[in-house]
C-alpha cells in the first residue's frame, strides 16, 4: 500500500498510443511524456498476445483494452466462450437455436438464412462458430441457405481456400444446407456504405432487375481463388432469395461492417434506402449488436463483477468518467465490465454531445476534458477520475497523428500540474496500440510527488527509452495499481 493518502488519481487514457521501435512515442515530440519517462515510475506494457488473454501476436483493440483496464483480468472473449460452447455440443442450454429451429420447421417449404463475413484472419467471425451451426442444423435436418460475404482486402488466397474448403467438405452431399451467395465484402458491405449495402440487400432479396452488376462482382471475386471459382461458378446458377418469413440469422461475432446490414433487415423504420422490409421474418445475431435493435442475440456478454468501478462503488469511491458521446460504451460499459447500469458513486459526464467527432477536433476535446478536469479539481468531489483523448485514433495521416499528440501532451502537462498542486497522483496509459508492431506495447506513467525519482519493479527504463525496456507487465496491472494508491484492498 502507498503511504501517501491522495485527493484524486486520475487515470488519462490516450487511446490507440504506443510505443514506437525508435524509442520515441510515435515520433513525436513530447516533453511532458519523456520529463515524465525520466523522473516518475514509467513502464512499456504488454497490450497483446497470452499476457492479455489473447493469442500470441494479436492485439487488444480499444473495446477490448477497455474491459481489460476496468477490470484488471485477461480478457476472455466472447468469440472464446462461443467455440467452448460448440466444442462441448452443449445444446441443451441453448433455447434460441431450439427457436430459429422449430419457426423453420412449423413453415413449408421455409429454409434459415446464414448471413455473415468469412475473414481468414477470424477478427469478425471464427469459420467454427459457423460449423458449429452447419452441424447443429444439419443434424436436426433444418435447411439452411448460406450467404457468405469474403473479406479478400489484405488476406492470403491460401487462408481463404483453407476456410472455404473446410467449410465445403462439411456440406458436401448434405442436402439440407447448402452456399447460395457467394460475394466480396467490398461488394456488399462498408461502414456506413449505404451504395454497397442496398446492392447486396437487393441481391439477397431478388430485388434487382438485372444480375449484371453482381455477376460482375461474383467474377472479379472468382479471379482471386481456384477454390472461390468453383463456388462463385455454383452459386451463379442457383440465385435463391431470402423470403419474407424466413428466419436470418447474423454470425458475425463483431459488428464491425455487418451492423448497417442487420439495420436494414430488421428496422421498421428505417431512411438510408427504400426497400422491401421481411416483416414476418424474426432476425438473430450470434451475438448482440446494439441493444437498441429488434434483434434476438443467441449468446449474451457475461458481465464481469469486481471490476475497478465495482469495487470503489462498494468502498464509496466518488468516480467521474469523461468521455466524447461516441466513446460513450468505452469507459461506461466495457470499462465497466459490459454492465450498462451506472453504480452508486459513478457520474458520468459526456462531452461534445451534438457533433460527430473528427480527426482534426483534437483540440476541442482536449481543451474540453483539460477544463472539465480543472472544474472537478476543483470541487474536490471525485477521488477517482478517469479521462480518454480519443482523436489520436481517428487520424491516419502520420504528420496530424503527431501534431495532435504534441497537443495532447500540452494538455496533459496542464492536468498533471494542476493535480500535483492539489496533492493527486496521475496514470497515463493507453487502451491499445495503433501501431503496426507485432511488439503490441503500450507507456504507463505513474506521476505524483510521492513516486519522484523511483521506478517500477522490474520498470527500468534505459535513457528513458520505452522501446529499450523490457515489459513490466500488461494492461491487467492497471487496475491493481489504482486500487494500491487509493489504499484499497
Amino acid at each position: 500500500m502507498t503511504s501517501q493518502t491522495y485527493s484524486t488519481i486520475l487515470l488519462l487514457i490516450i487511446n490507440g498510443l504506443g510505443i514506437s521501435e525508435d524509442g520515441k512515442i510515435n515520433r513525436a515530440d513530447t516533453p511532458n511524456l519523456s520529463k515524465y519517462s525520466e523522473n516518475f515510475p514509467t513502464a512499456s506494457l504488454y497490450a497483446g498476445g497470452p499476457a492479455v488473454g489473447l493469442k500470441e501476436g494479436v492485439k487488444l483493440d480499444s473495446e477490448l483494452g477497455h474491459i481489460v483496464l476496468g477490470s484488471g483480468r485477461k480478457y476472455d472473449s466472447i468469440a472464446s466462450k462461443i467455440s467452448r460452447y460448440f466444442n462441448r455440443q452443449d445444446f441443451a442450454k441453448q433455447s434460441k437455436l431450439a427457436e430459429i429451429e422449430q419457426k423453420v420447421s412449423s413453415k413449408e417449404d421455409s429454409k434459415l438464412n446464414l448471413i455473415g463475413v468469412l475473414d481468414p484472419a477470424e477478427k469478425l467471425t471464427k469459420l467454427n462458430h459457423l460449423l458449429g451451426l452447419v452441424n447443429y442444423y444439419r443434424e436436426k435436418q433444418i435447411p439452411a441457405n448460406l450467404h457468405l460475404i469474403l473479406e479478400t482486402k489484405n488476406s492470403a488466397n491460401l487462408e481463404l481456400n483453407q476456410q472455404l474448403m473446410k467449410l465445403e467438405d462439411k456440406l458436401e452431399s448434405d442436402e439440407f444446407i447448402d452456399i447460395t451467395t457467394i460475394v466480396d465484402r467490398e461488394y456488399a458491405l462498408g461502414n456506413f456504405n449505404w451504395n454497397r449495402i442496398v446492392n447486396y440487400y437487393q441481391t439477397l432479396l431478388g430485388e434487382k432487375e438485372n444480375f449484371a452488376e453482381f455477376d460482375q462482382a461474383s467474377n472479379v471475386l472468382s479471379d482471386k481463388s481456384e477454390q472461390i471459382d468453383i463456388l462463385v461458378n455454383s452459386q451463379l446458377q442457383k440465385k435463391k432469395f431470402i423470403q419474407d418469413g424466413e428466419p436470418i440469422l447474423f454470425f458475425n461475432y463483431k459488428k464491425d461492417y455487418i451492423l448497417d446490414l442487420v439495420k436494414a433487415f430488421s428496422l421498421p423504420v428505417f431512411k438510408k434506402f427504400e426497400r422491401k422490409f421481411l416483416a414476418k421474418s424474426d432476425i438473430y445475431s450470434l451475438v448482440e449488436y446494439d441493444r437498441n435493435l429488434p434483434v434476438e442475440s443467441i449468446f449474451s456478454q457475461t458481465i464481469l463483477h469486481n471490476t475497478l468501478p465495482e469495487i470503489l462503488n462498494k468502498e464509496d469511491v466518488n468516480q467521474a468518467y469523461i468521455t466524447p458521446v461516441e466513446k460513450f460504451s468505452h469507459l461506461n460499459y466495457y470499462f465497466n465490465g459490459s454492465r450498462r447500469e451506472k453504480h452508486k458513486t459513478e457520474d458520468r459526464i459526456t462531452l461534445n454531445n451534438n457533433r460527430k467527432l473528427s480527426s482534426d477536433d483534437y483540440k476541442m476535446v482536449g481543451e474540453q476534458i483539460y477544463k472539465k478536469i480543472t472544474q472537478l479539481l476543483q470541487q474536490d468531489n471525485h477521488t477517482f477520475i478517469v479521462a480518454e483523448f480519443p482523436n489520436f485514433e481517428l487520424i491516419n495521416d502520420e504528420s496530424k497523428k503527431i501534431t495532435a499528440l504534441e497537443y495532447i501532451d500540452k494538455k496533459v502537462g496542464k492536468i498533471v500540474d494542476n493535480t500535483l498542486v492539489k496533492q493527486g497522483g496521475c496514470l497515463i496509459t493507453s487502451d491499445y496500440s495503433q501501431l503496426n508492431s507485432d511488439k503490441n506495447r503500450v507507456p504507463l506513467y505513474l506521476v505524483s510527488n510521492e513516486y519522484k525519482g523511483l521506478s517500477f519493479p522490474n520498470g527500468d527504463v534505459p535513457h528513458g527509452e520505452l522501446s529499450l525496456a523490457a515489459p513490466a507487465g500488461s494492461l491487467t496491472n492497471i487496475t491493481p495499481t489504482i486500487l494500491d494508491l487509493l489504499n484499497v484492498e
